[in-house]
Parts: structure tokens; C-alpha cells; sequence
């Protein structure tokens, strides 16, 4: 079989009924808890970003860093985000294992 088959035959595989069942599950997982799963993404940067930059940001100052002043919110939104995207992932991941529908 040439390299080409191979590859062919990968591509294939998406449109074979058993990667349509799982891709079929998912979707009804998602559709059935989809407030589970889009709220908590879209919400949790807000409410770190008002509780850690706003709220706890009024008392810490400016601080130097190479040279230059940072505040502190611009200092945390950075690690936030990185935080976010993680936790979303694993959340996502864990969820779709333990969380089928009935």
C-alpha cells in the first residue's frame, strides 16, 4: 500500500459510522448540559479579572519590573487567561468522561 493510501485511508476513517456515533455522542452531551459547558469559559475571566484585578489590585501598588512600571492588573490578566484556558480544558475533558447522558 503506497504512502498515498495511507493517507487516504486516514481520512477515510472520519466518515465510518463509529466516528459518527462518538462525534453523534459528544454533541448530544454538549447540547443537553451546554450551559455547563460554555457558561463557566465565558464567565470565569470576568469574575477573577472584577475580584483579583479590580478588587484586590486597589491595594497593591505599581511595582518595577526591567525598568518599567506594571500595575498589578496588567501583571495578572496574563496569568488568568492561561489559568482559564487550562482549567476549561480540563473541565471539558473530565466532563465528557463522566457526564453522559441518560
Amino acid at each position: 500500500m503506497s504512502r498515498r493510501d495511507l493517507t487516504l485511508s486516514r481520512y477515510l476513517a472520519v466518515f465510518q459510522w463509529q466516528s459518527r456515533a462518538v462525534l453523534g455522542r459528544h454533541l448530544s452531551v454538549y447540547l443537553r448540559n451546554w450551559h455547563t459547558a460554555a457558561l463557566p469559559p465565558l464567565l470565569e475571566p470576568i469574575i477573577l479579572l472584577l475580584a483579583f484585578g479590580f478588587g484586590l489590585g486597589a491595594f497593591i501598588p505599581n511595582f518595577a519590573w526591567r525598568g518599567q512600571s506594571i500595575s498589578y492588573l496588567a501583571y495578572l490578566a496574563p496569568g488568568m487567561l492561561a489559568y482559564t484556558a487550562f482549567m476549561t480544558a480540563f473541565f471539558q475533558a473530565l466532563f465528557a468522561a463522566c457526564c453522559s447522558p441518560s
